[in-house]
């Protein structure tokens, strides 16, 4: 699998019931995974993993983070995109990043009902550190929504945020510009 990096979009949202996760430096050796069920999902979750299988296929993975590589990072960073073509139309994007802060584990899992589940953790970096809200909810049988938030008076500081995952080498992307 390769990893693929993903940028997210914030939102909010509160949460019941509690269950504390020792969090520990991103990289250090896995537990194994406690499993939760959102509406027809199963989400295995650990330290610094999240894995998400569907009931009706287990064994099947649907999403997961990529091994080695940080969940999250949060940035601040500055774009320098310029048109040109002709007829205009292409773009040269340059993304020129000045702080990083990354993934450095989960602190805890809480339940919200049946079909939804929100991971807390931090992401850390030399300028700063800021909390974060993972949130999954069961939108249908089928789907199942991602969100991120970012918490704290330092949020307020970044505008870039990565989500990476694993994908298989053979997976691609259509859209963003792209023809065929």
């Amino acid at each position: 699998m390769r990893r693929s990096s993903f940028i997210a979009s914030t939102t909010g949202g509160a949460a019941l019931g509690v269950a504390s996760l020792r969090r520990l430096a991103f990289g250090a050796p896995e537990r194994a995974p406690s499993t939760y069920r959102v509406g027809s999902f199963l989400v295995d979750v650990s330290r610094a993993i999240v894995r998400v299988r569907h009931q009706s296929d287990a064994d099947r993975s649907l999403w997961e983070t990529a091994p080695g590589q940080p969940l999250l990072q949060a940035a601040v960073g500055k774009a320098d995109i310029k048109e040109y073509g002709n007829p205009l139309g292409l773009f040269h994007v340059r993304d020129n990043v000045s702080s990083l802060s990354t993934f450095s584990g989960f602190d805890s899992v809480q339940s919200r009902g049946d079909k939804t589940l929100q991971l807390r953790g931090a992401l850390e970096g030399p300028a700063t550190a800021v909390s974060f809200l993972l949130t999954l909810d069961a939108v249908s049988e089928n789907q199942l929504r991602f969100s991120v938030a970012l918490e704290g008076a330092a949020a307020k500081r970044f505008n870039r945020l990565y989500l990476r995952y694993a994908s298989s080498a053979s997976e691609a992307y259509f859209g963003f510009g792209e023809q065929l």
